[in-house]
């Protein structure tokens, strides 16, 4: 349908949804289910039209339509709801509740795939925003992992917050189980990001507990 207008996508998705209204209407029991479970799904991709449109108010007001019990049904709903969120600027409201009520939350590989799609469509104030709720669950669930420490520390960077990247990564070093491993990746990100001078802070620690790490003296020197 790529050579059809925007308003021509829409009427035939509006008819789509009308008709399969009509056929549960025609169908009872389980039959019945399993046709108004498609009828959400339909709504789902309606509202999925009316965003890459950039019509957020009638994606929202279908959103705000479809029954919550029924959201919750429709395995595409935790996108199509942070997809809604970061046209309407409440990714944070959102993340908010995620985090009052775990249950509701996606799973890590769904929010990760929200992150690149909230980039590739220039909401990047909600990709950050998802990426410190994603990394800091993983934190505040024990995951140690230095990856997650790192990605947090990234966005810190990102937002301008130096400082407060700085100390989660001397955190990092401390509890993550990967003692003195740590420093170079450290030193690599804020470099990366544009911070030499706490960078070298990171390698001249490294080079105090393995005096032999040559990289680490060549990425010293190279900063120097």
């Amino acid at each position: 349908e790529f050579h059809l207008t925007q308003a021509q996508q829409e009427e035939i998705a509006r008819r789509r949804i009308a008709n399969a209204i009509q056929r549960a209407k025609q169908v009872v029991g389980e039959s019945r289910d399993a046709a108004e479970s498609g009828v959400v799904m339909m709504r789902f991709s309606y509202i999925d039209l009316l965003l890459d449109h950039e019509k957020t108010a009638e994606a929202q007001q279908v959103w705000t339509a479809i029954p919550p019990v029924r959201r919750k049904q429709g395995w595409t709903a935790p996108r199509i709801e942070l997809k809604l969120a970061a046209a309407t600027g409440t990714v944070p409201q959102l993340l908010a509740r995620y985090q009052s009520d775990p249950s509701s939350a996606p799973q890590r590989w769904e929010l990760q795939g929200m992150v690149d799609d909230f980039r590739k469509h220039g909401h990047v104030e909600a990709a950050r925003s998802l990426l410190e709720f994603l990394y800091q669950r993983e934190l505040d669930a024990q995951n140690l992992m230095s990856a997650n420490f790192l990605g947090l520390a990234g966005v810190y960077l990102e937002e301008g917050e130096t400082e407060r990247a700085v100390r989660l990564l001397r955190r990092m070093n401390l509890v993550s189980g990967e003692q003195f491993e740590t420093f170079v990746p450290a030193a690599t990100l804020l470099a990366e990001q544009g911070h030499p001078a706490e960078a070298i802070s990171f390698l001249r620690d490294r080079l105090k507990a393995v005096p032999w790490d040559s990289n680490a003296r060549l990425h010293l020197a190279r900063l120097l």
